[in-house]
């Protein structure tokens, strides 16, 4: 099976933990191999489940500068672009607190009208950058604590039957 991401340093490399990566909130990382970009003027999708260790500034993903998706706080998601200089920031609130020490889904996207949509384990409350790792943000070092079980990027907007399948199918594997 061809990995998607590695990380060579051996003191930056995550642990393996409940099937996922384990990272330490401190220096752990994973590089990946080739660069996925999400335009800033069009739909994506991110979808993910982890198990947080803390809920503030928990970097998932990153351009390893100062573009970034993470856990801000136990309720709200930032997406931040920077191109050219020109910053946008969005964040996106979740109606209840992401839980502590257990499997959540985190479904975050923008439509082609650049609707944002958030959903928290399947259930929906409610600009774009190159991806090149994950559970870091190297501005301020800022980097992940707990546990990454899966994730998938997607540099569009899915049908209903593609995002009902990604949820199924994460939710089921994972438990939740």
């Amino acid at each position: 099976k061809e990995k998607n991401a590695v990380q060579e340093t051996a003191i930056n490399q995550p642990s393996l933990h409940l099937g996922g990566l384990r990272f330490s909130g401190t220096d752990d990382y994973m590089d990946f191999h080739t660069t996925t970009t999400i335009a800033e003027d069009t739909a994506f999708t991110i979808a993910t489940v982890v198990n947080l260790a803390e809920a503030v500034n928990e970097v998932i993903l990153s351009d390893g500068n100062a573009e970034f998706f993470e856990i801000l706080t136990q309720k709200k998601i930032r997406f931040k672009t920077n191109k050219g200089g020109v910053v946008n920031t969005l964040i996106v609130s979740s109606d209840v607190l992401f839980p502590i020490g257990q499997n959540i889904l985190i479904f975050f996207e923008r439509n082609t009208s650049g609707n944002v949509f958030l959903n928290v384990d399947g259930e929906t409350n409610t600009k774009g950058f190159d991806i090149t790792n994950l559970a870091v943000r190297n501005d301020t070092d800022r980097h992940f604590f707990g546990t990454i079980l899966e994730i998938f990027v997607y540099n569009k907007q899915l049908t209903e039957s593609e995002k009902n399948n990604a949820i199924d199918y994460m939710k089921t594997k994972f438990n939740i």
